[in-house]
């Protein structure tokens, strides 16, 4: 099923002999850098991430929960999505998926907030900077 979040990017990600384990699939670090890529290129896209770390802000990842379906292998098309399923006024939460070769093979879920880098305190998002507050009352 798609969702309607108008918060969302799609990227596709090649992988390399690098990416390979012993046991000849893509090591779990991998999905991790990829949620990495997904994630800032969300967040470059729908928000000044630049203006943001200027005024001594940054977005931090509070947890991430990956649930692995299938393996991908050297040289699988994989292509990553993720969208921001909802927002309360400081933690908000993405979800996105990997697909390789057509076929779904991962599910992650990850917890965001924004901290002051000087005090590395929880903060609300300047709302001149960061526009997520405005999709929080349609969810």
């Amino acid at each position: 099923m798609a969702h309607l979040s108008p918060y969302r990017v799609e990227m596709e990600f090649h992988t390399g002999t690098y990416d390979i384990d012993i046991a000849g699939h893509v090591n779990n670090i991998v999905y991790i850098k990829w949620l990495e890529d997904l994630r800032t290129n969300l967040y470059r896209q729908f928000f000044d991430l630049d203006e943001l770390i200027k005024n001594n802000f940054y977005p931090v990842v509070l947890s991430t929960e990956i649930r692995y379906k299938k393996e991908i292998t050297f040289g699988a098309k994989v292509t990553g999505s993720i969208f921001l399923e909802r927002f309360d006024r400081t933690i908000w939460v993405l979800k996105a998926k990997i697909i390789a070769d057509g076929k779904f093979c991962s599910g992650a879920e990850q917890k965001c907030m924004v901290i002051d880098l000087k005090t590395k305190e929880v903060q609300k998002p300047p709302p001149d900077i960061f526009i997520l507050e405005e999709f929080a009352g349609d969810l």
